[in-house]
């Protein structure tokens, strides 16, 4: 039987030592490097939510189906920035009647009346009368369920908002509350997408609007 030999790695003891730190350096550097990233990665991901982003877990079903309790969804709080909110956008604000009370609690919903409009209610069907004098059925095909009750006439003042929940009959919305109007310094954020259970893209609908 022939034995093989290798010779030693290391030519004394000495060389070993130094191979070691060497190699306990690298992995120290490695870790430090792998600690700066996820700091870097959790400094990002606060900003985004604080200043870019927010996060809401929906907790009741006003806005079936359009989003259903449970869903996760991202809002981004910069969409209003350098542009106005749209007719049929969905946005999450500050709700009027919590922050009246001196309260926060925050909203989910789908605008429905901008400044300046008439809004009415009959039976169910919503009539809008724009600033300049425009009036028009709204056609909702995203509603959850209908709600054949009427409500009156809700006329939005300048610098406002009027918010509805999809799910009709069984949303707390600008219908019932106290101060049915919600001011754009309240507004937070446009809901974009849905990111749990699945992803979902959310599109404003085009209304039909009659020409003056």
């Amino acid at each position: 039987m022939k034995f093989k030999f290798y010779p030693l790695r290391f030519k004394s003891i000495e060389d070993w030592y130094q191979s070691y730190d060497e190699h306990r350096r690298l992995v120290i550097c490695d870790w430090i490097s792998t600690a700066n990233y996820m700091i870097g990665a959790v400094a990002l991901g606060l900003f985004l939510m604080m200043f870019i982003l927010i996060h809401s877990v929906i907790p009741s079903g006003s806005m079936i189906s359009t989003i259903n309790i449970g869903d996760h969804v991202i809002g981004n709080r910069l969409a209003y920035a350098f542009s106005e909110p749209q007719r049929g956008d969905v946005i999450i604000f500050y709700a009027p009647d919590a922050k009246a009370s001196g309260s926060e609690l925050i909203y989910i919903k789908r605008l429905i009346g901008l400044p300046g409009e008439t809004i009415d209610i009959t039976d169910g069907v919503i009539t809008v009368t724009t600033a300049e004098g425009q009036v028009f059925v709204l056609e909702e095909d995203y509603l959850g369920s209908v709600d054949e009750n009427s409500y009156g006439t809700f006329v939005v003042p300048q610098g406002h908002y009027f918010f509805l929940g999809d799910n009709r009959k069984s949303s707390l919305d600008a219908r019932k509350w106290a101060n049915s109007y919600v001011p754009r310094e309240d507004l937070i954020a446009k809901a974009t997408i849905k990111i749990y259970p699945n992803l979902k893209l959310f599109h404003s609908p085009e209304y039909t609007v009659p020409a003056n």
